[in-house]
Parts: structure tokens; sequence; C-alpha cells
């Protein structure tokens, strides 16, 4: 993770490289390519026998495979690539293990505000080697909702997004919706 975490860093101040894949708003950029490839071959010469997941590699392959039971590492290379064109740093690279179909191992670092997130079942999970925990909140009027919009901009799912949205923002205490999924889900 820190050494794809090296590339978006490098990536990050210079000019960018940007496609559009879907729409405007689902974007890939050759730092999303290079981190990818990089996870991936490490992956692979460490774990020969297991499964992969590329968020790049799987979208021009036609989409994700299903999960099995079988090892497999799913990697998203640069999660936040909208924030990463526009130099917002919240941005990571986001890498998981699965067996029989249950995420056992994950890790999310964040290579411009040197976060490092890492989880293992029956392990916990720690920032930068220190062990945290979930908010502990107990209702939802004191808790924050994290969310995201998405990439498809038709009006059915803006509807349906912004709906749920408005309805849990009455009950909770504020909500973020700070471009990148999973250090939403690491900030809980």
């Amino acid at each position: 993770a820190r050494a794809a975490g090296a590339i978006i860093k490098q990536g990050f101040y210079g000019k960018k490289s940007v496609e559009e894949k879907k729409n405007a708003s689902d974007l890939v950029t050759e730092t999303d390519v290079k981190s990818e490839e990089l996870v991936l071959s490490r992956l692979k010469a460490a774990f020969p026998d297991h499964k992969f997941i590329g968020e790049e590699n799987s979208a021009a392959l036609g989409g994700s495979p299903d999960l099995t039971d079988e090892p497999t590492w799913m990697c998203d290379p640069l999660d936040g690539t909208t924030n990463f064109v526009h130099s917002f740093p919240f941005v990571c690279v986001s890498i998981g293990l699965a067996v029989k179909q249950r995420v056992v191992v994950g890790v999310v670092y964040n290579p411009i505000l040197d976060e490092l997130f890492t989880a293992a079942q029956g392990c916990g999970a720690a920032l930068n080697g220190q062990p945290i925990r979930v908010s502990g909140a107990s209702q939802m009027a004191h808790g924050l909702l994290a969310t995201e919009v998405g990439v498809n901009r038709d009006a059915a799912t803006f509807q349906a997004v912004f709906g749920r949205v408005q309805a849990l923002a009455q009950v909770m205490r504020s909500v973020r919706c700070c471009g990148s999924c999973a250090l939403n889900l690491c900030s809980v």
C-alpha cells in the first residue's frame, strides 16, 4: 500500500492525464493504472494461487468477476480519483483480501496525509499502528453519516441517493461527503 501511495503522492502535485470512463464524473488517470499495476504485480508474485480484482483491470474487462470462495485480493488503486484530479487530499489506495467471500484483511493508505489504516479479522483495526475503534455513538442523533453520490448522474439515481440522505440527515448529527468511500469507512 505504501509503494502504491508513493505513486499517488508523486502524481498528486503535478499535471494529471485524465480520461472519462462512463461519464464526466467517472474518471481514470495514469496514476490509477500505475498504482493498480504495482499492487497487483506484487500481490501476484507473493500469492500466485490467489485471484485478483482490480478496479481498472476489471473495468477494462467489462466488470468485476464474481467473488468466490477462493482467496481473492481486491484493489481500488486510487479511491477518490476526482479528489486527486482536483488536488483535494482525501485520496487513498484500498486493498482487501476475501476468503470464502468474507473480507479478512484490509489496508487503506492515504499518502497525502500519511494515514495507514489496517484491519484483520480477529485482530482489530489500527491507524499508523495505533489501535482504533468505532465512535461508540449508540444513537443516530449522535452519529455522522458518511456517504457518496457515486458516478451515475441520471435523475432516478440522484433522487434515490438524495432521498436516502435527506431522510437520514434529519436524524443524524451531520453528513459528510468527502469523495472516498474507503476513507469514509475508515472514519466510522
